[in-house]
């Protein structure tokens, strides 16, 4: 599918007057004056019920702006323009918010985290590469990535998204966000530049989030969204939490690297702190991840649901809450293609070449269960 990419050139305007804000998290402000519409997604439903516009102001400091979505049904969010992070995601259970995926205290710990030898990536875009390839090299060019997980690329290393500053483009609604961000070439080692939007929308009790991505230079780009969820809201870990998968398979790995080959597997999931594993997806491409009293339900255009099961990687970094978080205490549902694919002709590829057009969506579905 083909989308037609936002001019970089477009300038966005800097008349804001701050307004009433809709919760203590959340702070709206005055319309922006914006040329350009956003990239308007065609696997997601809109909410029937029209949005009022309104657009937000910087709420931290200047470098850091953040924005508050909140849908008719009650579901609300918290995004960053920092590696576009998602930095709170709340549903009303039983009269009560409860804010379902892991982040930090303050804007200042997500820069702190991306400066450690292996950042959590909380809530962050992940790209232009999510996962590994091996040795920042395959056997079609000469590019050499950057090492930055041993002798192996991770998550576009030095050049990645989660570490840049995105900007609001389009009419920024109460339920829907768009951001973009555009690489300098030679960041990472990739060869060009990458120019991504994300979008973010919030209809009922549902989240969609949709990437787009071009490029100035052929080269390899998978991007994903790096949420932590935690359904129960009480920062206990994984207990308590169930995670059925459509897959009948894994890839093999060595070293974290796959190998081609893949194993049998349930789609039940086993979930525990390390689990660091791709799952191939099949037609419905559905991940169920359910608590005694909340469900959530994951449909994805990718190839994959890479699920990881992790505590932070810098422990002395405080949550939202105050402390840090322990070990397993988020579960990762990273939608995107295979990892390490340009070195495995037998996988999609992962190559995008320069007027060719990237997409990946996901949309979350929270369905309240039992009184």
């Amino acid at each position: 599918m083909k989308h037609k990419g936002l001019d970089p050139t477009d300038k966005i305007g800097s008349s804001i007057a701050p307004i009433k804000p809709l919760n203590p998290l959340c702070i709206l402000v005055k319309r922006l004056e914006i040329t350009k519409k956003p990239l308007r997604s065609r696997s997601f439903t809109p909410s029937r019920q029209r949005s009022s516009r309104s657009t937000f102001s910087p709420v931290i400091r200047p470098s850091i702006n953040a924005w508050c979505l909140q849908s008719e049904a009650g579901l609300r969010a918290r995004i960053l323009s920092y590696g576009a992070v998602m930095q709170s995601l709340e549903v009303q259970i039983r009269g009560a918010y409860r804010d379902i995926v892991l982040g930090l205290q303050s804007e200042d710990h997500y820069i702190q985290s991306m400066t450690q030898p292996y950042p959590p990536f909380y809530g962050a875009i992940v790209g232009p590469h999510a996962g590994r390839i091996a040795h920042g090299e395959w056997p079609s060019s000469s590019i050499s990535l950057e090492a930055n997980d041993g002798a192996h690329h991770l998550h576009g290393a030095s050049g990645s998204l989660s570490r840049l500053h995105w900007e609001a483009v389009g009419p920024i609604l109460n339920d829907r966000l768009t951001l973009r961000c555009i690489t300098q070439a030679g960041s990472g080692g990739y060869p060009g530049s990458l120019e991504a939007t994300v979008t973010y929308t919030l209809s009922g009790l549902q989240l969609c989030i949709e990437a787009q991505a071009r490029v100035s230079a052929e080269m390899p780009v998978n991007l994903t969204q790096h949420n932590y969820f935690d359904l129960t809201g009480r920062r206990a870990g994984v207990a308590g939490h169930r995670l059925h998968l459509d897959s009948r398979e894994i890839l093999v790995t060595e070293g974290m690297i796959p190998t081609g080959r893949r194993a049998p597997v349930s789609g039940d999931v086993r979930l525990a702190h390390g689990l660091d594993q791709t799952y191939v997806l099949g037609a419905s491409r559905k991940a169920v991840l359910e608590t005694e009293d909340l469900r959530l339900t994951a449909f994805t255009n990718q190839d994959c649901f890479h699920v990881f099961v992790g505590g932070p990687n810098v422990e002395e970094l405080p949550g939202k809450h105050g402390a840090p978080y322990g070990p397993g205490s988020g579960i990762c549902l990273e939608n995107q293609g295979y990892p390490d694919a340009p070195n495995h002709p037998e996988f999609p590829s992962t190559l995008l070449k320069p007027g060719d057009s990237y997409l990946n969506w996901a949309t979350f579905n929270l369905e309240r269960l039992g009184s």
